[in-house]
């Protein structure tokens, strides 16, 4: 089964895929609305197979978007029969893409060669994903593949003493999708970084024991923790404090879900919010 290659000549440079929760019937209902005009000219009848196990993934919406257009354009070029057939599945590992079209009396296809422009954009927008596209032909036509590994939500841990606030935080981030881990004070949130790194965290800094400008100033000196982002969310208006400490952004109690939703995703480089989470 022939893999395409991504182009070798100034590549795109691609960053790292981004994590936002999206719903796949919602895409594939999108990529089929902009298809449909390209699809009737041609009297072609597409028809997806959405597995039900397949209904959420984790990555950039408009590169995923990309992704399956190309593919579907590049399957339609070249298939010759009257309908393309896309069928999506999801393990937990990963969800696999395959679109079927009949294509007999045409010359084999060779889809790293230089004709097939939509292939390799495929094949660079994959790239950051470990993704590839590849072939498998047959004797009335062939199967175009790709697949996506299944990127987890990012990890959020929320440090707070006040179980008010924690049940508002709650409600507000994992209803954006995110993976939420709470934390009543510094020690549980000691013993959570002992089983893994988040990727944000959500600290307040009046608390006893040990306040949020003792862990902030921990977690900038631990070469294991210093790179993990940091929004201190407080009644106490120190900004200045908070971000010669390591803060990244800093919030004042009490806070609305919208602005803490944009700090969020602010700081996990969700840049605009067409690629927000849901709300």
């Amino acid at each position: 089964m022939p893999a395409v290659e991504p182009p070798t000549e100034s590549p795109p440079r691609w960053g790292p895929p981004a994590r936002e929760r999206v719903d796949l019937q919602a895409l594939v209902a999108g990529v089929q609305r902009d298809m449909q005009a390209l699809l009737e000219r041609q009297n072609v009848t597409l028809h997806v197979r959405l597995c039900e196990n397949a209904s959420v993934i984790y990555g950039d919406g408009a590169t995923l978007r990309q992704i399956v257009l190309n593919a579907l354009a590049a399957a339609l070029r070249l298939s010759t029969g009257p309908t393309l057939r896309l069928e999506i599945t999801a393990t937990p590992q990963e969800t696999r893409w395959e679109i079927q079209a009949d294509a007999q009396g045409r010359a084999p296809v060779t889809a790293a060669s230089d004709q097939h422009p939509e292939l390799d954009l495929c094949a660079a927008l994959l790239q950051p994903y470990g993704g590839q596209i590849t072939w498998a032909e047959s004797p009335t036509g062939f199967s175009l593949r790709f697949t996506l590994p299944t990127l987890r939500p990012p990890k959020v841990v929320v440090v707070d003493d006040d179980q008010d606030t924690l049940a508002l935080y709650e409600r507000y981030l994992r209803r954006a999708g995110l993976d939420l881990q709470i934390a009543s004070d510094s020690a549980r949130l000691w013993a959570l970084l002992e089983e893994g790194y988040p990727d944000l965290i959500v600290l307040d800094v009046l608390m006893p024991h040990e306040d949020g400008w003792m862990v902030l100033q921990r977690l900038q000196t631990l070469p294991e923790t210093a790179e993990i982002p940091v929004i201190v969310c407080s009644v106490l208006a120190q900004p200045s404090l908070a971000l010669t400490l390591g803060a990244r952004q800093v919030l004042l109690k009490p806070i609305s879900e919208s602005a803490l939703l944009q700090a969020v995703m602010q700081v996990l480089g969700w840049a605009d919010s067409e690629h927000a989470p849901p709300q």
